[in-house]
């Protein structure tokens, strides 16, 4: 028989409803935590979708700066992009389909200037 007054009476009953307590606490912080930890990866996905876009922007800028071409290029044209057996570029107003065989060593992408001149891929095929 527990002769303590009620306020020092610690016994098994008021632990375990003070561990079931903590518990449910702890699963709800984990469930918040989780669900922000998921939002975060999906902003590190959208980033890293814009970083590659941006980066590929600045592979093409600097391949086209670099290319050959006897055009100047419009705003908003899709012109070709190849690489030429020596390892240069070529921009051409002929996309792969209009070459019987196309006479570089590989195509690069279908492009178009910006009009901030810089210069995106973009899929003709739709």
């Amino acid at each position: 028989m527990n002769k303590l007054p009620a306020s020092l009476d610690f016994t098994d009953k008021a632990i375990t409803e003070v561990e079931v307590r903590k518990n449910k606490t702890l699963t709800a912080m984990q469930h918040h935590v989780d669900m922000e930890k998921e939002r975060i990866v999906e902003q590190l996905h959208v980033l890293k979708n814009q970083y590659d876009r941006v980066t590929m922007r600045e592979f093409l800028g600097e391949c086209i700066h670099r290319s050959d071409h006897y055009f100047e290029p419009v705003m908003n044209k899709v012109y070709s992009l190849y690489e030429k057996n020596d390892g240069g570029y070529i921009l051409s107003l002929l996309s792969p389909d209009e070459w019987g065989e196309i006479p570089y060593k590989q195509f690069v992408a279908n492009v178009r200037m910006l009009g901030d001149s810089t210069w995106e891929e973009v899929d003709v095929g739709v």
